[in-house]
């Protein structure tokens, strides 16, 4: 199901998108439609968090023609406690919005990077996208005022989709080994795949342009051999030193084999559809948890009846792994385990749609159906829709 990545894709579906265009050529979707990404980001969050006193300076970048501003020119060092004593933890740098706006104003790009975890719609795309495609997705903003540019013609190691807010931006493709760039003029409501390794640049026109960089990181396969060493360090073929400076060539020519020999090995115990089932076990565990009304819920847990409506926030990644007697649900470091006669009631809470607590199938009495569902309220894999 893809429900986000339809909506940011429409006309085109995702089929068509990963058939014709990911991985392989940027494509340009024109809409010219203001107000068509207020749900990802609008113009009233984007000032909600802007206004803050407290804008973490890590968050943020200043970049004027392809150089970046010093942070001392638009930060200060403040203490987060109200009354700082002998004892209190050290300033850390904030972002000043005065000099940020002044900057702004003077022809400097503003740069919110990671975004998403400041904003809570965009940061609710992202972890909507992370499910459906299956892989590490965030958020930059931009903020270009009227005739100016940010970064240089450059590439990323990883895909985007460019989502114009407001304003116009014009972009300039690098397609080697073509050397005439291809010309995108983006207007609101615009989207723009730039596939990795691609070169651009983009510069503002007469009107201050807004833009959303949507970065996606898939499962690489150099990533795999990442996986692979990470392995390795723990293994016991691979805890002997290498041939030092010294060593005879004779020695190194049997390490050579020897350690050709151990790789060959290891690669039997742990092909690449293991290396991926690690890798994507990691990234489930390690996922962003504090999902939206989570804490409400948590007040609530004691009110659950048979009438009480639930969903599964569909924004979790989640895996559930077979022990033959019980099934343990793994998801952002939680595992909750259940009996696997119960499969058939796991199988209607964590189905995206939502449900009362009396439709669970099965032969539990009622307070028994209130007692399965109260641990995945509680650890946030179900959300409370009425009570």
């Amino acid at each position: 199901m893809y429900r986000r990545l339809s909506q940011l894709l429409d006309p085109f579906s995702p089929d068509k998108f990963f058939g014709h265009f990911h991985n392989r050529t940027h494509l340009h979707i024109v809409r010219d439609r203001a107000g068509f990404y207020d749900k990802v980001l609008s113009l009233e969050d984007l000032d909600a968090c802007l206004q803050s006193e407290l804008l973490p300076a890590i968050f943020f970048k200043v970049v004027n023609d392809g150089a970046s501003k010093p942070v001392d020119e638009w930060s200060h060092l403040r203490s987060l406690e109200s009354r700082p004593t002998a004892f209190s933890q050290l300033p850390v740098p904030v972002g000043i919005p005065e000099r940020l706006f002044d900057l702004y104003t003077r022809g400097s790009t503003i740069v919110v990077n990671s975004s998403d975890l400041m904003i809570p719609a965009l940061l609710q795309t992202c972890r909507e996208l992370t499910r459906e495609l299956g892989f590490r997705v965030w958020a930059n903003i931009y903020l270009t005022p009227p005739e100016a540019q940010g970064f240089a013609r450059h590439q990323d190691k990883h895909d985007v989709m460019v989502l114009q807010i407001s304003g116009c931006k014009s972009w300039l493709l690098y397609a080697e080994p073509v050397s005439e760039p291809v010309e995108i003029e983006m207007r609101p409501g615009d989207l723009l795949f730039i596939p990795r390794g691609l070169g651009h640049e983009a510069r503002c026109s007469g009107r201050g342009s807004i833009h959303v960089t949507v970065g996606m990181l898939p499962l690489y396969g150099f990533r795999l051999l990442e996986v692979l060493a990470e392995a390795a360090q723990g293994h016991p073929l691979f805890q002997q030193p290498v041939p030092q400076e010294f060593a005879t060539e004779e020695a190194r020519e049997a390490f050579d084999r020897d350690f050709a020999g151990r790789l060959g090995i290891l690669f039997a115990e742990m092909p690449a559809s293991a290396l991926v089932e690690r890798g994507r076990r990691e990234f489930i565990d390690t996922q962003r948890s504090g999902w939206r009304g989570r804490f409400a819920d948590t007040l609530r847990l004691q009110e659950l009846t048979g009438d009480t409506v639930l969903c599964s926030r569909y924004e979790i990644l989640r895996r559930i792994e077979d022990h033959g007697d019980s099934l343990e649900v793994q998801f952002a470091g939680n595992r909750t385990t259940v009996p696997t006669f119960l499969k058939d009631c796991l199988d209607r809470v964590l189905n995206d749609a939502p449900f009362t607590i009396r439709e669970i199938p099965g032969l539990l009495t009622m307070a028994g159906k209130v007692d399965f569902v109260r641990p995945f309220v509680a650890n946030g894999l179900l959300s409370i829709i009425r009570i």
